[in-house]
């Protein structure tokens, strides 16, 4: 049967067994009416042409997506925007079918233009340069002289650790493009033409005003029951959760929760929608139209007349509504994203300024807001969530005033990225491009807690014109809406981008797809209502029209970054599949091989998989006793610095140790191809050249190893750990010089690290030697020198070094004054000794201790008096300590005595 049969063969059934209107009854009208629905529904699900069959197959689609899209993470995962990628393709299809088979192609709209602009300067991010114009003027480039400069000073290095010059040298890395890391911005291309094609999609799938009200209802169904859940999420007694998250910072199924706030609003600006568009039906549909009005005569008046209409109009279409708004709220509250909150704040604002200045509604708009908020307000107290809210929302005053966020650091360290302003770093590297310029972190963020800072450094300064122009064009196509019934789209649409647009100033969450292809498939199909409706009512302007040329070129730019962007998808997927087995397995893993197929991140995760073998193998071994002293045996590390150097004699044992089992280094070779794989691929990639001195047996020849390593040091330096780990491997192993380079590096920019330095240091190095690792400072000296204690003539070299009066300069912490007072009580400087201390008194106001020490001090000097006013601080500080009660009372004894005697 086919499908264009159904609606007449139901015409037929409703036409025959149709009732003579002379005999029919008030029952038989209502079977005919049920008849004519079921036609009329038939209709509507399987039309009778192809244009009709396309448009049902893309909604559907379009449906399905944003219906699905937040449950699993909000679709973050690579494997989810893998199938993401998938159906952009097979809509893109349906789209192309449908443009073929239409008479006159629509509009497209200029915030395309700009998303399609930013693809192309992606793809000119990829093109190859020649090397000269490469480092004189891109952002690798400007790196990749810094690791040149490293490499140069460790080939000098390990000559002199006597480091075996091995038989294999590295591969040529991979072309110098403008982007530091083409395979990651050929997937966020991808990525970025598949919101294209969503937007695209519902911009011509969603024309009818029936399509467009599904829409809305789905998004706002879908947001909803995600809010209801993080809700019960939040006041579950034994912290369940949907996935497998930390509470504290997950909300729902959103790994963060600030990117609920963001995915909430396009569900509460569907509702809005909804709720506005109902109000304007009950309203038509009102026999109060005719009664009679008498004007209000003050504002008051009219405020109580617009809420007497509301509760009039209340129905259960509006309180569905209501209550909808009151989740949503509720949950954004809940999930105490700070900047979700104040984003909804400013962006309801602006709506209801938005709607005063088109509509003049605001009054029923602030009616309707002040009752959501006031409900929302009990069931929050009601929920016990309120107090964590305040608390969340009291820390943005006390950061603005100590500037603590570290997101202003982190944006500091993102503009002085080298070159990015011009050209950028490459789309979707941030995380690669801001390694070796932060300056206090630790940790490794992935992007930037921005999305306009992260487009700064993934497109340069030409790639943020380019968003803010999009934006313009999309708030002018707002404000030149004029269509009769766009106005219960408008207003859902300025809250949504509003909301977005501004927590997009602190957040991320804008580029993870539940967010943002809900977002387009919002403003798509209100784009598609309002175009249809102005070609209805002959409202056609140039900014509307549409043409062939401009759809085949969109089309043929979306196919290319498709198609160049998804092997890189898929293998970025595969190793986030790869990764999760490796986590999970606590056996020997059979790895897999993949061949050609294998792709940088498929890679590192193979090599991981490889060094997990070489460390289980290790442990199963029986350790002896005279090697149990080396630290961590079953490290990957240190048991390829044990390959790679037999000669050394503090590493004999192990490698003969190690070499009973043939399958260690087989392991490990193998985890050195899949590494030297990867960082052939990615050359700033730290996972790669980390992993790859992790599993170096002696392989690579000095150039080769001077190469890796000097990345370690460049791009890994957020990452202390590791060179610390680094640098102790190698003062085990017997190579001092590297030790010592890797230490100084590690010094300056990490000072606490001076507390790991092994206390054998001082047997290795002399005391300039030790000084020039600490840069000279006399700081970091004398803290190094304050924990040698069990070596005299050592700490007495090094103070021998220390310029105590630049000391007392640079002294602004109590913790540098402690080392005032370490040095004057080494010198035996009685004098400097007091001033040290009353200087850490007043720095460090709880601390009894020193003022116990200071009133001894003071003490044998004579000074009773002012040694009594100590003491009696620190006997206030110490919750009245019996010991210093006895000092104190045999102090001022002293000075009654001395009174007396006087």
């Amino acid at each position: 049967m086919r499908i264009q049969n159904i609606p007449t063969m139901v015409k037929r059934i409703s036409t025959k067994h149709r009732p003579n209107p002379r005999t029919t009854s008030q029952v038989g009208t209502r079977g005919a009416s049920l008849l004519e629905r079921i036609n009329a529904a038939a209709r509507m699900l399987f039309p009778a042409t192809l244009e009709g069959i396309l448009d049902r197959i893309g909604q559907l689609t379009l449906l399905v997506v944003v219906v699905v899209l937040p449950w699993h993470y909000g679709s973050v995962t690579w494997t989810d925007q893998c199938w993401l990628l998938g159906v952009a393709a097979g809509l893109l299809l349906c789209l192309t079918f449908k443009l073929l088979v239409t008479a006159t192609p629509p509009p497209i709209p200029k915030i395309v233009w700009a998303l399609v602009v930013l693809v192309t300067i992606g793809l000119i991010q990829l093109i190859p340069l020649p090397r000269s114009s490469w480092e004189l003027a891109t952002v690798g480039g400007a790196y990749q002289k810094v690791v040149t400069e490293q490499r140069d000073a460790l080939l000098a290095i390990l000559g002199q650790d006597g480091t075996p010059a091995g038989n294999e040298s590295m591969a040529p890395l991979p072309p110098p493009t403008i982007s530091i890391d083409p395979l990651q911005t050929r997937a966020t291309l991808a990525s970025l033409a598949a919101a294209i094609v969503f937007f695209l999609a519902t911009s011509v799938f969603f024309r009818s005003r029936e399509a467009h009200v599904v829409m809305l209802i789905s998004l706002a169904v879908a947001g909803v029951s995600h809010a209801v859940l993080g809700v019960l999420q939040s006041v579950s007694w034994n912290g369940w959760t949907l996935l497998p998250m930390p509470k504290e910072s997950c909300f729902s199924t959103f790994v963060s929760r600030n990117t609920a706030a963001q995915y909430y609003a396009t569900g509460a600006a569907a509702t809005i929608s909804l709720m506005i568009a109902w109000f304007a039906r009950v309203k038509r549909q009102s026999s109060r139209r005719y009664q009679v009005r008498y004007p209000a005569i003050n504002a008051l008046a009219r405020m109580r007349r617009r809420a007497e209409d509301l509760l009039l109009d209340l129905d259960a279409g509006s309180l569905v509504a209501l209550l909808v708004l009151i989740c949503f709220l509720v949950a954004v509250f809940a999930a105490a994203s700070r900047g979700g909150v104040l984003a909804w704040f400013g962006a309801t604002v602006i709506t209801l300024v938005y709607a005063f200045t088109r509509d003049r509604i605001v009054s029923r708009y602030l009616i309707l807001l002040l009752v959501i908020v006031s409900l929302a307000g009990v069931l929050l107290v009601t929920l016990e969530l309120d107090d964590t809210t305040i608390a969340r929302l009291g820390t943005v005053m006390d950061e603005m005033e100590s500037g603590s966020n570290a997101r202003y650091r982190l944006w500091l360290d993102a503009m002085d990225i080298p070159h990015v302003w011009w050209a950028g770093a490459g789309a979707g590297t941030f995380h690669f491009a801001i390694l070796p310029v932060v300056t206090m972190f630790s940790s490794w963020f992935y992007h930037a807690e921005s999305v306009y800072v992260e487009a700064f450094a993934d497109f340069g300064l030409g790639g943020l014109v380019v968003l803010g122009w999009g934006m313009a064009c999309l708030i002018g196509q707002l404000k030149r809406d004029t269509t009769s019934r766009g106005k219960y789209a408008r207003v859902g649409i300025v809250f949504a981008i509003s909301a977005i647009a501004l927590q997009s100033f602190v957040d991320f969450s804008l580029i993870i797809p539940a967010v943002y292809i809900s977002l387009a498939c919002l403003v798509g199909a209100w784009w598609a209502q309002d175009t249809e409706l102005a070609a209805t009512e002959k409202l056609t302007s140039p900014t509307l029209r549409g043409g062939w040329r401009g759809w085949v070129a969109i089309g043929a730019l979306i196919c290319g970054a498709i198609l160049m962007g998804f092997p890189s998808l898929i293998d970025k997927a595969r190793g986030e599949q790869l990764a999760r087995i490796a986590d999970r397995q606590q056996g020997l893993m059979s790895v897999p091989t993949l061949g050609n197929a294998e792709g940088p991140d498929a890679a590192i995760q193979l090599g991981r998989m490889h060094q997990k073998n070489a460390e289980l193998l290790a442990e199963r071994l029986e350790w002896p006793d005279e090697i149990t002293d080396v630290g961590r045996l079953s490290d990957a590390l240190l048991m390829a610095t044990a390959l790679r150097l037999p000669h050394q004699e503090s590493l004999k044992a192990l490698q003969a140790f190690l070499s009973q089992d043939p399958a260690i280094a087989t392991q490990l070779q193998a985890s050195a191809d899949r590494f030297h794989r990867a960082l052939m691929a990615n050359a700033v990639d730290w996972r790669a050249a980390w992993g790859l001195a992790r599993s170096d047996i002696g392989q690579w020849d000095r150039q080769a190893r001077a190469e890796y390593l000097a990345r370690v040091a460049v791009f890994a330096r957020f990452r202390p750990s590791i060179l610390q780990r680094l640098a102790s491997t190698a003062f085990l192993s017997g190579e001092y010089e590297l030790a010592r380079w890797l230490w100084t590096g590690l010094v300056e920019r990490y000072p606490q690290t001076i507390e790991s330095l092994p206390p054998e240091v001082a047997e290795i190095y002399t005391s300039r030697q030790i000084a020039s690792m600490l840069h000279d400072d006399p700081l970091w000296i004398l803290r190094f020198a304050r924990r040698s204690g069990d070596s005299p003539q050592l700490i007495e070299e090094l103070l021998e070094q220390v310029n105590i009066e630049q000391v007392i300069n640079r002294a602004t912490e109590a913790s540098h004054w402690r080392l005032v007072v370490w040095y004057a009580q080494t010198m035996e400087n009685e004098d400097l000794l007091i001033t040290a201390m009353r200087k850490v008194a007043q720095l460090a106001p709880q601390d009894h201790a020193i003022r116990h020490r200071l009133a001894r001090s003071l003490e044998q000097r004579g000074e009773i008096e002012e040694a009594i006013r100590w003491m009696r601080q620190a006997e206030r500080r110490s919750s009245r300590n019996p010991n210093y009660t006895q000092y104190r009372t045999y102090l001022e004894e002293m000075a009654d005595q001395a009174n007396s005697g006087g």
